[in-house]
């Protein structure tokens, strides 16, 4: 069941039939003839062996996932849970089982998942999950020519991991996503090359991947039934082949929206992430800077200093003040109180109160005005600014 990319009244679902909506699912059009294999082994509701299958599981041979050309209204891609995979091009006036054209995949394994290309008509990714039928190899492949011919994208990703979904991100047609029964992968190269991105994801099978198209976080589900979130893929989306042959680069921050309450309670957790790129640690430390349109220093953050990408929060805010200090406390003034947790700080700058006021959380410096800034890092020698709003 999907949204039409090019019309928000216009819905899809898939039976074994395609069915088409114009007016929000009020009424219903069938667009397809049957697309499935209509495999009797399949369909018979006595499936299951001894006793009747009554919930339904084993009867299948229907449309498992349906993706429309965000370029071109009308070209459909339709994958079936029987391993059929058709296409209209005519907005179902006429389809073709390009399934034949697949190399190397067994019949009747299950489309797991068929994604249009938001960059090229003709070209579309598509994938099987063979564990159903005790086929654990991973399936995953590319058009360019509608169908035609397919080339596969599997080398480097590990046997016995069942592909569950691919996505393809909509800025950046080299950036690929993918979900396995076992780890989530990213492909920077258009599927040439595939890296695991947990980063304290579980080991949990990855049944869907969404790219938010406004803030560019990156969303998937798993049949753990989480929901997980990684925030703010600009980085990803920036990284090229030349991003990472260079010492250092700064990616363009996304936008950042400072947010104020209105009904009280803790304030929402507004912040600007800033991402880049380091080749290798570098010997000394790493600054990022935040300077006003008259080039003031608003802010100056540490930065971290690993090889790959790094990130750093900015908080929206200046710079605080600094925060009184006492050696002794105030007779019957209750509101003084030893702040432990501030300690380890101090120790280390080499200086160590032994009484502070109580401020629950510290002294924050005030919010900075809304408009542009910029990110300035300097790191072993050289000096990178980007603009951020």
């Amino acid at each position: 069941f999907i949204l039409s990319p090019h019309d928000h009244r216009t819905l899809y679902l898939g039976g074994n039939y395609l069915f088409k909506s114009t007016d929000q699912g009020e009424t219903w059009r069938i667009l397809s003839p049957d697309l499935s294999t209509a495999d009797t082994a399949f369909v018979n509701p006595w499936s299951g062996g001894i006793t009747r299958d009554v919930t339904g599981a084993e009867t299948h041979a229907s449309a498992f996932t349906i993706s429309e050309s965000p370029l071109v209204p009308g070209v459909l891609w339709v994958g079936t849970d029987d391993g059929n995979v058709q296409l209209t091009r005519d907005d179902g006036r006429s389809w073709t089982n390009v399934r034949t054209n697949v190399p190397g995949v067994p019949e009747h394994r299950w489309v797991s998942r068929v994604e249009a290309s938001h960059f090229d008509a003709g070209t579309a990714y598509l994938t099987f999950d063979g564990h159903r039928s005790d086929d654990f190899h991973p399936y995953v492949f590319r058009t360019t020519d509608y169908g035609r011919t397919w080339t596969s994208l599997a080398a480097g990703l590990p046997d016995g991991g069942p592909v569950r979904v691919i996505r393809e991100d909509a800025k950046n047609p080299d950036l690929l996503f993918l979900g396995t029964e076992f780890a989530f992968y990213a492909s920077v190269d258009r599927g040439e090359s595939w890296h695991r991105l947990m980063n304290g994801l579980p080991t949990v099978p990855v049944h869907d991947i969404v790219v938010h198209p406004r803030d560019n976080d990156l969303v998937i589900g798993t049949h753990g039934r989480g929901i997980w979130i990684l925030d703010d893929i600009t980085p990803l989306q920036q990284l090229t082949p030349e991003v990472m042959a260079s010492d250092a680069y700064l990616f363009v921050p996304r936008a950042a929206y400072r947010m104020h309450s209105i009904v009280g309670g803790p304030r929402p957790n507004a912040t600007a992430t800033i991402n880049y790129f380091l080749r290798e640690s570098p010997e000394g430390p790493v600054r990022v800077e935040i300077l006003d349109s008259q080039g003031q220093t608003v802010r100056a953050l540490r930065g971290t200093g690993s090889a790959g990408i790094n990130r750093v929060s900015w908080d929206l805010r200046y710079e605080g003040p600094m925060e009184a200090q006492i050696r002794t406390k105030p007779p019957g003034n209750p509101t003084v109180v030893e702040e432990a947790r501030f300690r380890t700080q101090w120790e280390r700058e080499g200086w160590i109160p032994v009484l502070s006021w109580g401020t629950q959380g510290g002294f924050q410096g005030i919010t900075v005005a809304p408009g542009s800034y910029t990110v300035r890092l300097t790191v072993g020698g050289g000096q990178y600014d980007q603009e951020l709003e």
